[in-house]
């Protein structure tokens, strides 16, 4: 065996040397860039995996954002009606009320009107009778003079204001 390994020109001292220089080799490039190179690449899957994880998280707040906007602006569109419907049935009210308002008010100035005028009404026939007693005891002193005494005179002014009252 020794002279097939001497004929093929491998001398055990170069082996050993050679041996010895890869063992140093592989141990020196191992430690200071297989595992370098190991550690880049770990770091790279992880953060790879955490920018997954991070664009699904992402992606379950989007939706619960645009979930949530939804929500909101169903929400605001409630309240919109709510408060069409809300302004309609108080603007309703407040035309209703002032309808009643102005139909009140019409009514307390037609009494008012027929208060004034039944007043003034009661003021000319109060004139009207006062002025009439004195033109009919003017025309009757003119008429019968000094004849009449006054208690007749009185009757016959009480019987007369009594029919011009009728």
């Amino acid at each position: 065996m020794q002279e097939i390994i001497h004929s093929l020109g491998i001398e055990w001292k170069i082996l050993i040397a050679q041996i010895v220089n890869f063992a140093i080799l592989f141990f020196v490039l191992r430690y200071f860039a297989y595992r370098p190179l190991l550690k880049v690449l770990r770091e790279r899957r992880e953060g790879i995996i955490r920018t997954e994880t991070d664009k699904e998280k992402a992606t379950e707040i989007l939706k619960g954002a645009e979930a949530k906007q939804q929500e909101m602006l169903d929400a605001a569109r409630r309240e919109g009606r709510t408060i069409v419907e809300e302004a309609r049935a108080s603007s309703t009210y407040l035309i209703e009320e002032m309808r009643n308002a102005a139909e009140a008010e019409r009514l307390q100035r037609s009494k008012d009107m027929k208060e004034m005028m039944l007043k003034e009404k009661d003021e000319i026939m109060s004139k009207i009778k006062s002025e009439g007693a004195e033109l009919i005891t003017r025309a009757l002193q003119q008429a019968f003079g000094t004849v009449l005494d006054e208690q007749t005179e009185k009757r016959i002014l009480e019987e007369t204001l009594s029919h011009l009252r009728k």
